[in-house]
């Protein structure tokens, strides 16, 4: 783009030396009034080119920030969403008695942060947010993971004998990754909040 100005730009400046150079030749009295229209018209073309800039950058700019509101509304919705499912009170599994341990608490929920992963992708936002959205969007798809084995594992039924102890570990893996999303949660929220647009 720089390249294909600069050269519209030498190909003008020879041919108005050109032209110049004729009218000088031809006719010295109309050189004056020549430069006169010459000034004049680059002074409003370049004003006008100016101006034109300007307005583009700020309806750019006003565009920008729409998108990037209604990113932040979405993903402030999808948020809300996130929280309230993994925020819920968990079942507890029985074992027999003398099991170790007799009861374990879990809880399972699926979480997909779509709003997040494309605002994230959108470039509406600066790089530290966009990080902290993917970095989220990881970490749901890991808790989906542990989510879908703790399933497996439950539908499975006791069929080994450590089979307490690995719903035990299931249930603290899911515990563990439903608080670093929690976390997560607060921090892209205070980040977006504070997010102005691409830096």
């Amino acid at each position: 783009m720089l390249d294909m100005l600069l050269n519209i730009t030498v190909v003008a400046i020879a041919i108005t030396l050109f032209y110049s150079l004729i009218i000088f030749c031809k006719k010295r009295d109309a050189l004056w009034d020549w430069w006169h229209i010459l000034v004049s018209t680059l002074v409003s073309v370049t004003l006008a080119m100016a101006g034109g800039i300007k307005i583009f950058r700020m309806q750019s700019s006003e565009q920008d920030a729409q998108e990037r509101a209604q990113w932040k509304m979405l993903v402030a919705a999808e948020f809300s969403e996130m929280t309230a499912g993994l925020s819920g009170n968990p079942m507890n599994i029985n074992f027999p008695a003398g099991a170790a341990p007799e009861q374990v608490p879990i809880y399972i929920t699926y979480v997909q942060p779509i709003a997040a992963e494309r605002a994230a992708l959108s470039g509406k936002f600066n790089r530290s947010t966009s990080e902290k959205l993917l970095q989220l969007a990881e970490a749901t798809r890991a808790y989906d993971m542990k989510a879908t084995y703790a399933l497996q594992l439950l539908a499975q039924g006791n069929i080994s004998p450590n089979y307490a102890e690995r719903v035990a570990h299931a249930s603290f893996n899911l515990s563990e990754s439903r608080k670093n999303i929690l976390a997560y949660l607060l921090e892209v929220n205070a980040l977006m909040a504070n997010d102005s647009g691409r830096r």
